[in-house]
């Protein structure tokens, strides 16, 4: 299922999501790559048909140290990802520590994990100040904080734009075949892994036409169902944009957000 961008307000308040008034949301834009074979594919039931992993649609990496206010060093190379509100204001993240010592500090209080989002004020290409972020619970797409926070560097700052093929995402959605041994009736369970390596089971619906089912930007097409086996047509969506908010929700949406430039997509993830 497409929305467009408008739309994904519905989607977290479905979800219910609950942002603070003060607080503007934060989004992302990823890109879905298969990493399993498609097209016409021969499976059985209860089985993966179809992985896919999540690239950031803009992703840069810091071309020297930075040092934020508190005095945290950010080594050079260091990759990060886009994240922009509705007002067309942007900045870039760090990726969530996942180890395990980190995340036990964290496991009932995800506040107390806070990470940094740098900001380029002038469009020099050296960023200059920095806001705290953190993921809330079943958050990964999109981290939760205040841009208006963001506060001067204490050093370095510069950054060069980073393949997002090359960037180190551990987020990763699982396409499972289950249901009733039908061509009709059989269905595609989504799964999605944060990086945890704990996948959450449940996160996208199925839409039926027959006997295709669409889900997020992927199309299964049953041709012939055999006792355990399926013959399915799997086609995705390579152009989709998967579009994530701070609050936990995402959608496949039809459209960049307009403020963003035009051409941007097929300009992003280039070394420059």
């Amino acid at each position: 299922m497409k929305l467009s961008i408008a739309a994904l307000a519905t989607v977290a308040m479905l979800a219910g999501v609950a942002t603070p008034a003060h607080a503007e949301k934060l989004y992302s834009m990823w890109r879905l790559s298969p990493t399993t074979a498609t097209g016409e594919r021969t499976v059985a039931f209860n089985d993966v048909i179809l992985e896919q992993q999540l690239q950031p649609l803009k992703a840069v990496r810091l071309s020297e140290a930075a040092v934020t206010q508190d005095g945290k060093t950010f080594a050079a190379d260091t990759p990060l990802f886009r994240v922009f509100q509705d007002d067309g204001r942007q900045a870039y993240c760090t990726v969530k520590d996942r180890s395990p010592g980190n995340v036990a500090k964290s496991l009932f209080i995800p506040a107390l994990d806070k990470r940094p989002c740098f900001v380029d004020r002038d469009g020099d290409r050296r960023f200059d100040a920095a806001f705290s972020v953190f993921d809330k619970y079943g958050s990964a797409l999109a981290p939760s904080g205040d841009l208006k926070s963001a506060v001067n560097l204490q050093g370095g700052g510069a950054y060069a734009a980073l393949d997002s093929a090359a960037f180190p995402s551990a987020f990763r959605f699982t396409f499972q075949l289950n249901g009733k041994r039908e061509a009709a009736k059989a269905r595609v369970d989504v799964s999605f892994d944060n990086g945890s390596g704990k996948p959450v089971l449940g996160v996208a619906r199925n839409e039926r036409t027959g006997s295709t089912l669409t889900v997020l930007n992927a199309r299964f097409e049953f041709l012939e169902v055999t006792g355990e086996q399926a013959r399915i047509v799997i086609s995705p969506d390579s152009q989709a944009l998967l579009m994530g908010e701070s609050g936990g929700s995402f959608a496949v949406v039809d459209a960049l957000p307009t403020f963003l430039a035009t051409g941007e997509q097929e300009e992003d993830g280039t070394e420059g």
